[in-house]
């Protein structure tokens, strides 16, 4: 049980702070607020938690149906989707509170359950570890990989705003430029490729 919560954790883990999209998705929002990173990225890896949960547990019972490649595919051209939506509503919001003052309405967990719920790359790095062995090691297995992602993305998020609040605001707006449209670019991709 024990290797299934460092195996869990671990993996959960370098998911959260490897992934490309994360930091895309992310990066806008927490260099406008460094105060509240750590914040944001935990309830964001909330949400991602929950929805790669609210996906893995189920396909524990049909793994013995569904094809993995075909879900796989699917599975990304719907995180391409969420990633360009994500960077689309980033780049309207930024502009609209740039213009109006007002705070960014969105919330980071139920960015992060829709990505977790788009996220079959992180379900098929999941299911080697969950599918190995009983179902209660399964079991631990997925809650161990949630909430080393959870962590480490409160820590990358944590880690970002601090070079954000130290950064001059103009850079800052280049640098959530460069993120949006960074997000956009593999989003498109996903939904291209699959």
């Amino acid at each position: 049980m024990t290797v299934a919560i460092l195996s869990g954790a671990t993996s959960g883990a370098l998911h959260a702070v490897t992934g490309p999209d994360h930091l895309l998705s992310l990066g806008p929002a927490v260099l406008r607020a460094p105060s509240v990173a750590r914040r944001i990225g935990l309830l964001w890896g909330a949400g991602h938690a929950l929805g790669t949960l609210l996906l893995a547990l189920p396909l524990l019972v049909l793994t013995q149906v569904v094809h993995l490649s075909f879900l796989a595919s699917a599975g990304n051209r719907v995180a391409g989707a969420a990633l360009v939506a994500t960077a689309a509503w980033s780049w309207r919001s930024s502009r609209t509170r740039a213009s109006s003052g007002e705070p960014d309405s969105r919330s980071p967990l139920w960015v992060g359950l829709l990505h977790g719920l788009t996220g079959a790359s992180a379900l098929l790095l999941v299911l080697p570890g969950a599918l190995g062995g009983s179902t209660l090691r399964a079991v631990v297995y997925l809650i161990a990989f949630a909430v080393g992602s959870m962590l480490a993305m409160g820590a990358l998020t944590q880690a970002l705003g601090r070079v954000g609040g130290h950064l001059e605001p103009r850079l800052v707006a280049k640098v959530q430029r460069a993120l949006l449209i960074g997000a956009l670019l593999i989003g498109t991709s996903w939904l291209v490729v699959g």
